[in-house]
């Protein structure tokens, strides 16, 4: 193989691994409901953005979407119709992978149910 063909094959390869490298990356996050009274906000902190959810009744999801454009965990809050709060830092992402991941929120504790990246 000559030199010049070899230098353009490095050269695609190279741009190749780049690219990959500066992919953007998606995740979704699930928020269940599991717990026995309902929630009136839920705020999910990652890669910061926030992705907030609404008026969960007991066994209702709220779906979010986010930008993979960091390392760091998930922080959840959540407020329940009563006043009481929750609040958990857990999982993580890191740049270069998408991720779905499940989230349950029940009466004492903030769970990571689901979790899937490619």
């Amino acid at each position: 193989m000559g030199r010049k063909r070899r230098g353009a094959l490095l050269l695609i390869s190279a741009a190749a691994a780049f690219s990959s490298a500066c992919a953007s990356h998606n995740g979704d996050v699930v928020i269940v409901n599991k717990a026995q009274e309902s929630i009136s906000r839920v705020d999910v902190h990652v890669c910061r953005q926030t992705i907030e959810g609404k008026s969960l009744q007991p066994g209702d999801k709220a779906q979010g979407l986010f930008h993979v454009n960091c390392e760091g965990d998930y922080g959840v809050t959540v407020e329940f119709s009563s006043g009481k709060r929750l609040h958990a830092t857990t999982g993580y992402v890191t740049s270069g992978l998408d991720y779905s991941t499940e989230i349950s929120v029940t009466d004492t504790q903030i769970v990571i149910s689901k979790a899937e990246f490619r």
